[in-house]
């Protein structure tokens, strides 16, 4: 939903809501460019970092994490 975000713990499936204006996903160790598609078609800005853009080191992530958010 628009500035909502539903969360599911998937041990527990106790499911909740937030609001937030935005959502950073931490998925995964490899790049999967069907994940970046499926939300670039139902968002109007993606920008992909870390280990989505590039396989690396999460000092690196972090940094251009930093970096994308100032310019977002």
């Amino acid at each position: 939903e628009a500035n909502k975000v539903h969360l599911r713990d998937t041990v527990t499936a106790f499911t909740s809501s937030i609001e937030a204006d935005v959502v950073i996903l931490a998925l995964g160790v490899r790049t999967d460019p069907t994940i970046v598609e499926s939300f670039a078609s139902k968002f109007e800005k993606i920008t992909t970092i870390g280990d989505a853009h590039k396989p690396g080191q999460i000092s690196d992530a972090m940094r251009e994490a930093n970096d994308k958010a100032f310019v977002f």
